[in-house]
């Protein structure tokens, strides 16, 4: 038992230094990891979000819909609590596995530039309400970089994930792109990518772009478009996500 337990250690350090190795390489943000609202707020103590996002999925042969009512509350700068509520929509129709999340960050301003360090524990709480809408994740524990200038936007995340099967994967979550500025507001246009990995040797490879507006300070929208270049030992998945949130 101690030398299979020492096995399983060991491919999990080999596939989370795999991940942090291709993270620096690729210097990229989060995409899935991405938290409400959007990634982008709210930052300030006691501000609160909501978030509604309407996703079609095609995942391993099977088209679905899937409405995810996702929101933030914000204690302190430093400190909140994420909730993501996943709705499947049709077929069998019913709730997927929320997670729950506790961002702790540190903000940071230099000379041109700002951005952010966070760390990150999760909950997947197994709660589905069918064995096809339930997520394989038990917990996970992730680490964030991000910064952004008045052009440009950047960063990268990477996660240790936990499963019930006892299993352990390492996701790398990177973007690059650029702020976009007019209409009196803001935005951006990044390309995305998520690298997964588990220790049973299987790997996955998804990209896409997302573009994210302000409409004010309080109105926030999003779309974002993922794509499987890679699967193997996961389903395929393509995917389609557009919402729009509110912050106090």
């Amino acid at each position: 038992m101690a030398k299979s337990n020492g096995n399983r250690s060991n491919k999990m350090s080999r596939c989370l230094a795999y991940a942090v190795g291709l993270s620096l390489c690729l210097g990229a943000s989060s995409a899935d990891a991405e938290q409400p609202v959007f990634g982008e707020m709210p930052r300030w103590a006691g501000g609160w979000g909501v978030q509604a996002v309407h996703e079609l999925r095609h995942d391993g042969g099977e088209d679905s819909q899937w409405a995810h009512v996702e929101g933030v509350y914000t204690w302190q700068r430093w400190i909140r609590m994420t909730a993501k509520v996943p709705i499947r929509l049709d077929g069998e129709v019913g709730l997927g596995t929320p997670t729950l999340a506790l961002p702790i960050k540190r903000y940071f301003n230099l000379d041109g530039r700002s951005g952010s360090w966070t760390l990150s524990p999760h909950w997947f709480v197994p709660i589905a309400s069918s064995a096809r809408s339930k997520r394989k994740e038990q917990v996970a524990l992730t680490a964030g970089y991000e910064t952004e200038s008045y052009r440009a936007i950047g960063g990268l995340a990477v996660g240790v994930f936990r499963r019930v099967d006892d299993l352990f994967e390492a996701h790398l979550h990177g973007a690059a792109g650029v702020n976009l500025h007019g209409f009196g507001s803001s935005g951006h246009l990044k390309f995305k990518m998520h690298l997964g990995l588990r220790d049973d040797g299987a790997q996955t490879l998804r990209i896409g772009p997302t573009l994210y507006w302000r409409f004010s300070d309080r109105w926030h929208g999003q779309i974002v478009y993922k794509h499987t270049v890679l699967a193997e030992g996961y389903s395929p998945r393509y995917s389609l996500r557009t919402g729009v949130a509110v912050v106090y």
